[in-house]
């Protein structure tokens, strides 16, 4: 099963605000992911972006492939889990965003973890989606709104994410419990 079918399923509300706003070619700046399992619709959102086969990603092309291997010359990671997001490297993503595309498309960046940033990366980050740029687009996820700005919200596509279903959670409790064993 192909991850666009996964999502309409676990996800429909998110689905459906992604199809429209594609269909329609009026895609939000900011796009706020939130809840548990963020990562995998958030990067869907980046593939679709940049897909050259379908209105929502493909997952097979090569523009999908590389965003999902973090290699698309126009994307910009960052996991605020692994370690707090700091105002450097906001600057690093205006600094690189200043300059001509290289791959021609969208320039995405994608932070994870949003509400693990300092205030001072926040703020930086307000004055970038206060005034945004053509072209442009930024995926934030979370797992406590509480602890993002307000004012980041507000210039945001804010998205609450269902809950896994139980037969989800088993299926991943599964994966785990074998990929111990091995």
């Amino acid at each position: 099963m192909i991850y666009k079918d996964i999502l309409k399923q676990q996800q429909p509300i998110l689905y459906q605000v992604l199809l429209q706003s594609f269909k329609k070619q009026k895609i939000p700046h900011a796009f706020l992911l939130v809840g548990k399992n963020a990562r995998q619709p958030a990067h869907f959102i980046a593939k679709s972006l940049v897909c050259e086969n379908n209105v929502l990603a493909c997952d097979t092309c090569n523009e999908c492939r590389r965003i999902d291997e973090h290699k698309y010359g126009d994307f910009i990671y960052c996991n605020g889990q692994e370690e707090t997001i700091k105002k450097p490297q906001i600057e690093y993503i205006q600094d690189q965003f200043s300059k001509s595309a290289l791959e021609g498309k969208a320039k995405i960046y994608l932070m994870e973890n949003i509400e693990n940033s300092t205030i001072e990366a926040m703020n930086s980050l307000l004055k970038m989606l206060e005034e945004p740029t053509a072209g442009v687009y930024a995926i934030f996820t979370c797992q406590n709104l509480n602890r993002v700005l307000p004012t980041i919200q507000s210039r945001c596509q804010v998205i609450q994410l269902l809950p896994a279903s139980q037969k989800t959670l088993r299926e991943e409790l599964k994966k785990k419990i074998l990929l111990k064993m091995i």
